[in-house]
């Protein structure tokens, strides 16, 4: 009875670890449903040589807008052309007569020279954190989603700024229509005036949004969070987005929405292409491809360690069996 009675409980555990199992390889293959990638093809172009967004003509204001939060530094979008790109050129500026309190974005990244958060409560599960910048609108390109698209840009931050914004840096990212962070890697900016600087000349950003993110909307945020009188803030140029789609072996972008001056000369020469890599793990979301990758190393891990916890039980099971009969031989 007593060995019925210890391989019935085995069993018992056995059945329940295979049914926790079971439930676990189930989520852990479920995800977020998103829709394809789709455009409005009389929207896209093979063509190269045009951004999608110049800021050289009146249409760009119907392209861009201010976030939900941007009227707290009392943001401002408007045409720059005496000190422009190339014809016109996008100026965010703003300004705050008080220090932001509350947390921008990122902020529950942002480190220290030690490795120290700077803004620790910002990192809790329950922070708020508000999003100060320019947005744009998939919908507005014909799009469903930014996903999958390689997006393109020159900036430069202006001097009045520095040691104005958080983590002296702007960010550009994707995100839903509730400016959720998604799982795709932002792009830091951080304000650099010496080599290869991007405050006295243009520079380059480029930012990658992931596949099947649901990407609505993408940001430049500029969090301005100490006080400082209305001045320019980033001034961003000639936006061009990739699209994930190919036609006849070459690429399909969005084609210019706004207008573009082919005649009109870049007046400074752009940096080499300039990819912000700086970004430790700990400073930016993990990209789609490396979450999965961590999610299958997890499910590894967890199904041997079951496995052996198996093991562990059948060999207990023996020995009891075993020394059971031992008792009557």
């Amino acid at each position: 009875m007593k060995l019925r009675k210890v391989i019935c409980l085995m069993t018992a555990v056995l059945m329940s670890a295979c049914t926790a199992l079971s439930a676990f390889a189930e989520d852990s293959t479920k995800s977020k449903k998103i829709e394809a990638y789709s455009i409005d093809e009389s929207k896209t172009t093979i063509k190269s040589d045009e951004p999608t967004l110049s800021f050289d003509m009146s249409d760009w204001s119907k392209f861009v807008k201010t976030t939900k939060d941007a009227n707290k530094i009392n943001m401002k979008l408007k045409q720059e052309k005496s000190n422009s790109y190339q014809g016109g050129t996008l100026v965010i500026s703003g300004g705050t007569n008080s220090n932001i309190t509350e947390f921008p974005t990122f902020a529950g990244r942002v480190m220290d020279s030690d490795a120290n958060l700077v803004y620790p409560k910002a990192a809790e599960e329950d922070a708020k954190h508000i999003t100060m910048g320019a947005e744009l609108d998939a919908k507005d390109f014909g799009m469903n989603y930014f996903d999958g698209c390689l997006i393109t840009f020159v900036y430069r931050i202006d001097q009045s700024v520095n040691g104005k914004l958080m983590d002296n840096s702007v960010y550009v990212f994707p995100t839903d229509n509730d400016y959720s962070v998604l799982d795709s890697k932002e792009l830091k900016i951080t304000y650099n005036d010496s080599d290869n600087n991007n405050v006295t000349q243009y520079a380059r950003g480029v930012i990658q949004v992931s596949e099947n993110v649901g990407a609505t909307k993408l940001i430049f945020e500029t969090p301005l969070i100490k006080v400082c009188k209305d001045t320019d803030i980033m001034f961003i140029d000639n936006v061009q987005v990739t699209t994930p789609l190919w036609e006849d072996g070459k690429e399909v972008y969005v084609g210019n929405v706004d207008g573009y001056n082919s005649n009109a000369e870049p007046q400074e020469i752009v940096a080499g292409l300039q990819i912000d890599n700086n970004a430790t793990a700990d400073e930016s979301t993990v990209s789609s491809d490396d979450k999965q990758d961590n999610v299958s190393k997890t499910n590894i891990i967890i199904f041997i360690g079951a496995g052996v916890l198996v093991v562990g039980i059948v060999i207990f099971v023996l020995i009891m069996i075993k020394r059971h009969k031992n008792r009557f031989y």
